[in-house]
């Protein structure tokens, strides 16, 4: 299986359009991970390397997501 993966589940099933059957387009319906609020979210002394968290609402879809993905032969983001 070829996985396309977008954020939006309206591009998905455009896309899924487009490509046809060879290919599964899904969708992380929206942002995954974000800086953290409650702090400053860069690390400044490691060349402002960003700190992401998960959001808690993608835990669900980030599983799914990986499991579709183990099953795939090309990964396309």
């Amino acid at each position: 299986m070829q996985l396309v993966l977008v954020e939006s589940p309206t591009k998905s099933k455009t896309l899924q359009g487009f490509l046809g059957p060879e290919y599964r387009v899904l969708s992380s319906y929206g942002h995954i991970r974000d800086l953290p609020e409650d702090e400053f979210g860069v690390e400044a002394e490691k060349d402002f390397k960003p700190k992401y968290i998960v959001i808690p609402k993608a835990r669900k879809t980030i599983r799914f997501l990986k499991g579709e993905s183990q099953k795939a032969n090309l990964i396309i983001l």
